[in-house]
């Protein structure tokens, strides 16, 4: 992955996981070490997604 691909990644993960957060997790049902545990793995779906949906996008273009 390139700087830029990462970069906006980076500013992307968060959104999504905000979106996903309350979907997957009652936050307010857990405590503060529980929290942090499922933000992390947020993190790493959201990541997980955005990378995906970029691939199918290039993956798009390539086969018009």
């Amino acid at each position: 992955m390139d700087d830029g691909d990462r970069i906006i990644e980076d500013r992307m993960a968060p959104f999504l996981a905000r979106a996903l957060r309350p979907i997957l997790f009652a936050m307010e049902e857990q405590d503060m070490k529980v929290q942090a545990e499922n933000t992390a793995i947020l993190d790493g779906v959201a990541r997980a997604a955005w990378r995906e949906f970029r691939a199918q996008c290039a993956k798009r273009n390539e086969n018009p």
